[in-house]
């Protein structure tokens, strides 16, 4: 099990994270039939289950989970990266409950409600958490974290990037002579070739052909089709 703490004060470099929606949950919990309530890791004293490693798994190559593409081998391939950007939505969603950020409850709220209408009914829905070892705890946790975690990456990104348009224009004032390129010529040529060993007559016959090329070129004639 990895065991990991968060000391650091910036965000995570995990920046590239999405947001599952229900149907993201509700296709996962068909096709898991496992135990999943051994640690895999824990980051600042959370547990993460196996459950997080395939919500990361679905994240890498969500058409191959969800339609049963992937062999055993292929998703031993990517479980090393899906560990690492499990741990990193982790150590994301921690930074949000540092800074007391909140999240809309109705919203979770709902999204519970889509989900246990999805597979049929309140208690389905608590016979598909149990099967796959899980809690109504541990999922509702899993909604705060997707939401919080689309908050922060829209502060820290979102906002962070955009540019005014005072910005752009200081930048092209003090870049302006790279927006410009240097005056260009585009020539063009006919290359008739000769052979070393060409006979007279051979040579003639070919210098009389480029004479009237160029003929024809000088009287405005297109030259490419020439």
């Amino acid at each position: 099990m990895i065991i990991m703490k968060n000391n650091t004060k910036n965000i995570p470099r995990a920046v590239f994270l999405h947001v599952f929606c229900f149907i993201a949950f509700f296709l996962l919990f068909q096709n898991l039939g496992f135990a999943q309530t051994k640690p895999l890791a824990n980051v600042d004293g959370i547990d993460l289950i196996e459950y997080d490693l395939q919500l990361a798994l679905n994240q890498i190559m969500p058409a191959g989970v969800f339609h049963g593409g992937f062999s055993s081998e292929k998703r031993a391939t990517y479980r090393p990266r899906a560990i690492e950007n499990m741990i990193d939505k982790e150590l994301l969603y921690q930074e949000t409950l540092k800074r007391g950020m909140s999240f809309d409850a109705g919203s979770i709220k709902k999204a519970r409600k889509t989900m246990i209408d999805k597979i049929g009914n309140l208690k389905k829905y608590k016979q598909v958490l149990k099967k796959n070892g899980l809690t109504d705890e541990h999922y509702i946790r899993n909604l705060k974290k997707d939401i919080m975690i689309k908050k922060i990456l829209k502060i820290e990104i979102d906002e962070k990037s955009r540019i005014s348009d005072k910005e752009t224009l200081e930048y092209y004032t003090n870049n302006v002579k790279s927006f410009f390129r240097p005056k260009a010529i585009r020539l063009r040529h006919i290359m008739i070739s000769v052979k070393p060993n060409a006979a007279v007559e051979e040579k003639n016959k070919l210098h009389k052909n480029a004479v009237q090329l160029l003929a024809r070129i000088k009287e405005d004639e297109d030259m490419a089709a020439l």
